[in-house]
């Protein structure tokens, strides 16, 4: 008797527990932002399953005003969720100076889930904006921390994107608004 009125109550349980997470799942889903098709820039590298979920880190872009972070997301659904914490931090190792993101660059609402749409087996550019580095950072970590604004769905892996000792030289890029050409 003890038994089965124990199993129907873990049943019982399981079963609102789910319902729960389908709930949030769906409000997240319903409050998301779906990048629109022509704004989202596919790499050429493709994405196969096994090969990590974890973002990598493409470029450093120092600009006049920001600096801009650019990761590869991988896209392994063909509707997918992305969630680019706003505890994203930049940490110079050397001084300890924090620079700590500002959003999306090209204004996507940075306090929302995104959602990509037919990119499955791909890898899109994401970039981030921070405040402007500092010319002599040299080496730095790009720590992603909890945020009390962060609404994750219920299948995030809760794994931080965090990177560390990297060499700011190694991904730098330049700019191609300004430049000029020469005969």
């Amino acid at each position: 008797m003890y038994a089965s009125t124990y199993q129907t109550q873990k049943s019982d349980l399981k079963k609102n527990v789910a319902q729960r997470k389908r709930t949030r799942d769906q409000k997240l889903n319903d409050e998301a932002y779906v990048v629109p098709k022509d704004s989202i820039a596919i790499s050429e590298r493709a994405y196969r399953r096994g090969m990590g979920t974890k973002p990598l880190l493409y470029s450093i872009e120092r600009r006049k005003k920001d600096t801009k972070v650019t990761f590869l997301q991988p896209i392994y659904y063909s509707s997918q969720w992305l969630h680019y914490s706003q505890g994203f931090k930049i940490v110079d190792q050397k001084s300890g100076d924090e620079y700590h993101v500002r959003g999306y660059d090209g204004g996507a609402s940075f306090g929302k889930l995104m959602i990509v749409k037919g990119c499955n087996s791909k890898y899109v550019y994401v970039s981030l904006l921070f405040p402007k580095l500092k010319k002599r950072v040299r080496k730095i970590d790009i720590l992603e921390l909890p945020h009390k604004t962060d609404a994750l769905p219920s299948n995030d892996d809760g794994i931080p994107k965090s990177y560390f000792n990297i060499k700011v030289e190694d991904y730098l890029v330049t700019s191609q608004k300004n430049k000029k050409i020469y005969y």
